[in-house]
C-alpha cells in the first residue's frame, strides 16, 4: 500500500488529484496540507512551474520526481510507484528540456 500525504497550495487541484488517488486500490491518502516539509519520506513534486530552478532546488531537496500538472492522471499513478520503489523520475517535457540543454553545452576537455 502507498500511503500518501498530498500537498498543494491550492484546495481544488488537492481535491481533485485526491479523487484520482484514491480510486485505486493501492493507494491511500492519509493527509492533506497547504505546505509541508518532512524529511525521510519520498516526494514527487507536481507543479505548473517547469523553470531550471525549481526543479534543480526540488532535486537538492530530496525530491523523487518533478512532474508538470499538464501530466496525464495514469504518469502521475505510474510516477508515484517508481518514487515507492526508491527510483526517481522527472515529466518527459522536462527530461527533453534539460537533455537539449546539456548536448548544446560544449563538451569537457578530455583529461591528458
Amino acid at each position: 500500500m502507498i500511503r500518501i500525504l498530498l500537498a498543494d497550495d491550492q484546495p481544488l487541484i488537492r481535491s481533485g488529484i485526491r479523487a484520482l488517488l484514491e480510486a485505486e486500490d493501492d493507494i491511500e491518502v492519509v493527509g492533506e496540507a497547504a505546505d509541508e516539509r518532512l524529511e525521510h519520506v519520498r516526494v514527487v513534486i507536481l507543479t505548473n512551474f517547469g523553470l531550471d530552478e525549481y526543479i534543480f532546488a526540488a532535486l537538492r531537496a530530496g525530491a523523487s520526481g518533478f512532474l508538470l500538472k499538464d501530466t496525464q492522471p495514469a504518469e502521475l499513478l505510474q510516477a508515484l510507484h517508481v518514487a515507492m520503489r526508491g527510483d526517481a523520475l522527472l515529466s518527459p517535457a522536462v527530461t527533453r528540456r534539460l537533455i537539449s540543454e546539456f548536448v548544446a553545452r560544449p563538451p569537457p576537455t578530455p583529461w591528458c
